[in-house]
């Protein structure tokens, strides 16, 4: 599988990606702002998956081992320093280089909140 294209809009934080190259997940999706409410609604196209749901459950697990093999210990260290950030002003190199993996992260979260 293969996650691309990871945006975050200016809206207050809605996360856009695509999967490619994984036949039951490929497409765009969207994770909604939190400013619209919680939980926070996941789309795939412009379709709502139902939250806690089979496909999303499923997209989860997929996302799940994408991140594991994604994640180097140094990529790791770097979403740790992100984390513990109040401000993401002037980030260095590497933090930088974390941001779209702690979106995909934060997309994780919403769905295993969801999902337990």
């Amino acid at each position: 599988m293969k996650v691309s294209a990871i945006e975050f809009f200016r809206d207050g934080g809605t996360i856009q990606f695509t999967i490619e190259e994984d036949a039951s997940f490929s497409g765009r999706y969207r994770l909604q702002t939190p400013f619209r409410g919680e939980p926070r609604p996941l789309f795939r196209g412009e379709r709502k998956l139902p939250g806690g749901g089979r496909e999303e459950k499923a997209l989860l697990a997929a996302l799940r081992g994408w991140f594991a093999e994604a994640v180097s210990a140094e990529l790791a260290e770097a979403l740790g320093r992100l984390d513990a950030l109040h401000l993401w002003q002037d980030l260095s190199e590497d933090l930088h280089a974390a941001v779209p993996f702690h979106r995909m992260k934060t997309v994780i979260e919403c769905i295993e909140a969801r999902a337990s």
